[in-house]
């Protein structure tokens, strides 16, 4: 039987973010994930780091602190993440829209957000494929964007450097031995290590009922499509108000059949267009449907009608981590010692991950984090009413 340092199940952003800073500390770390790195909702997006999207509070909080670790993270992990700061747009399409927006702009801009209203010739000056139809849009300079696959094997190569073992392997039994955790997998091998991290995106609650836990993750299907390469047509981030409100609604009583979704655009460096997204409860169904393709690309070719000369090339889907209070669960849980959580970003992994993955590594190893996050371990959620 192998033993460890840390066992960290999940190889997604978070985890390999984790693996990065925990191997940093001299630790030995092993990794289990039988799909690989970036085999979930990580490798499954489009790199957005919006934070208009996110709500005042610990979550922008949250946006802040990462995107100040993004700001040094090709030079840190030795690698071009294509790593960008362009800005970002919410487009407003009637006076309702509107007003709901200034509302929010006062408490972003309280948080300490830097975000402000584009008129329509504003607006048409900015983004001058953009349809007619739209009445005004949201501006925040801050919003960035990254390519998710370079992030991921910038941060497995690090950590392998470092001496992080990595597994393509499944937990089928965690259990606790003391001051030891035992992990059986599906390959026959059992691993113990001091601590360990579900990290497990989307299945962190199979994970946690292992040991008879409910941990409040559900996966929703995020389904995306891709354009060949194009001339740069925007020139920052895009999303509609739609998309911010399934963002923010996440009610677990919806009908699996229903496929929500909003408007969502980005480009990257090599000129390939995103195009998102939708939002519905399919379980862990991550197959992509015509309805929700139609859905989007009639999005697209309303706000951008140019797009409809792009060629598509590709389609996906993902697994996104939702929890039914928006908010992701951080922290070890006290009636297991030595068991961490880092799940539930639900669409918001890519862009808080750095963050998270440090934060959960202080947390390890008994330093203080760079942010408190304390009203987000399982405990203090459940005490919220969540």
């Amino acid at each position: 039987m192998s033993s460890y340092h840390v066992l960290i199940l999940g190889g997604g952003v978070i985890g390999l973010a984790a693996a990065y800073y925990l191997t940093g500390e001299g630790l030995k770390v092993l990794l289990l994930d039988p799909g690989g790195f970036g085999g979930g909702a990580s490798g499954a997006c489009d790199g957005m780091i919006l934070l208009q999207s996110k709500k005042s509070g610990i979550l922008l909080e949250m946006a802040f602190k990462s995107l100040e670790i993004y700001e040094g993270l090709s030079e840190e992990l030795d690698r071009d993440l294509e790593f960008t700061t362009r800005g970002g747009m919410v487009l407003l399409e009637n006076e309702e829209e509107l007003a709901v927006m200034e509302k929010l702009i006062q408490e972003h801009r309280a948080g300490g957000l830097k975000v402000k209203i584009l008129t329509r010739q504003e607006l048409k000056g900015r983004q001058p494929h953009l349809s007619s139809e739209v009445l005004a849009a949201t501006y925040c300079p801050h919003d960035s964007q990254v390519n998710p696959l370079l992030l991921l094997r910038a941060y497995l190569e690090k950590s392998l450097n470092q001496g992080l073992v990595f597994r393509r392997e499944r937990a089928i039994a965690i259990s606790d031995r003391g001051n030891r955790w035992q992990v059986r997998t599906s390959g026959g091998n059992l691993y113990e290590a001091c601590q360990v991290l579900n990290a497990g995106g989307a299945w962190a609650g199979e994970i946690c009922s292992f040991l008879n836990i409910d941990l409040p993750v559900k996966p929703r299907r995020g389904q995306l499509a891709v354009t060949q390469r194009i001339p740069q047509i925007a020139g920052t981030s895009i999303c509609n108000a739609q998309y911010l409100k399934t963002r923010w609604h996440k009610n677990f009583r919806e009908q699996l059949s229903e496929e929500k979704g909003g408007f969502s655009f980005s480009q990257n460096q090599q000129g390939n267009c995103f195009l998102g997204s939708t939002r519905g409860w399919k379980s862990f169904d991550n197959s992509c449907t015509l309805e929700g393709i139609k859905k989007i690309l009639r999005g697209a070719f309303r706000y951008y009608p140019v797009l409809e000369n792009a060629r598509l090339i590709r389609f996906f889907a993902g697994l996104r981590p939702a929890t039914p209070h928006g908010l992701p669960i951080l922290g070890e849980l006290r009636d297991c010692p030595g068991f961490f959580i880092a799940a539930g970003h639900e669409g918001d992994g890519i862009a808080l991950g750095p963050l998270t993955g440090k934060i959960i590594s202080q947390l390890m190893c008994g330093k203080k984090p760079v942010l408190a996050v304390n009203k987000l371990t399982p405990e203090n959620l459940k005490k919220q009413g969540f």
